[in-house]
C-alpha cells in the first residue's frame, strides 16, 4: 500500500497550494479539455521534462513565497527551471501578450508607464500612436484635455464633415478622439 506524499496533501485530504500550482501548470500545457489550454498548450508551450515529476518541479522552485503565483519570464517561453520564477500578480499583469511594449530614447516600457510618465492619459496615448510616430506622440506637449475654449468647441462642432471621424482633430488638440466625438455628441460643454 503507498502512503500519501506530505507534499501533496494536506491531513485533510486537501491538496498542497504547491502542488495545485504543479498540477495547474500541467493542465494549461497538457490537457486540450483545460479552459486555459488554447493560451498555453495550443500555442505551444510545455512543461520541461524535469518537471513532469513533481518533486522535481518543488526541488527548483520551492514552495511559492506569500502571495506570489508561477510566472514564466518569457511568457512565449516553455515551463522549466531557467524561465520560471515566483512573481506578484502585479508583476504577472506586466509580464502579458496583450501589454503594448513601446521602446523610445534607448528605453523600453508598456504603454500604461509611458502614458502615466508623460502625464497623458493610456487612451489618449494610444490614439496618438495610431497617427504619430512613437517620438512625436511621447513628446508632443499636452493640451488641457477637460477644458477647452468655446472657440476650440465651436471648430469641432462646426467641421465635423471636414475632419472626418474627428481623428485630424483629436490630433490638433493632443485628445484622444473619444473626447471628440464626446463634443460632436454635446457630451462636452463650454465650461
Amino acid at each position: 500500500m503507498r502512503t500519501k506524499n506530505p507534499l501533496k496533501r494536506l491531513p485533510n485530504g486537501a491538496k498542497t497550494k504547491i502542488y495545485q500550482i504543479w498540477q495547474n501548470m500541467r493542465g494549461r500545457c497538457l490537457n486540450e479539455n483545460d479552459a486555459a489550454y488554447i493560451n498555453y498548450g495550443g500555442r505551444g508551450i510545455r512543461v520541461c521534462e524535469r518537471w513532469a515529476i513533481f518533486e522535481n518541479f518543488l526541488a527548483d522552485m520551492g514552495e511559492p513565497p506569500p502571495g506570489m503565483t508561477l510566472e514564466r519570464e518569457d511568457n512565449d517561453g516553455d515551463y522549466c527551471p531557467e524561465n520560471c520564477r515566483w512573481a506578484t500578480r502585479a508583476e504577472q499583469a506586466r509580464n502579458t501578450r496583450q501589454n503594448h511594449w513601446i521602446e523610445f530614447d534607448g528605453r523600453k516600457q508598456i504603454l500604461n508607464d509611458w502614458a502615466t510618465e508623460i502625464g497623458i492619459k493610456r487612451e489618449a496615448l494610444r490614439e496618438r500612436l495610431k497617427t504619430m510616430s512613437i517620438s512625436d506622440a511621447l513628446t508632443m506637449p499636452l493640451q488641457n484635455q477637460t477644458k477647452l475654449t468655446e472657440a476650440q468647441i465651436s471648430e469641432i462642432r462646426s467641421f465635423p464633415r471636414k475632419y472626418g471621424d474627428g481623428q485630424k482633430l483629436a490630433e490638433r488638440y493632443g485628445v484622444p478622439i473619444r473626447f471628440i466625438r464626446a463634443v460632436l455628441y454635446r457630451k462636452v460643454s463650454v465650461e
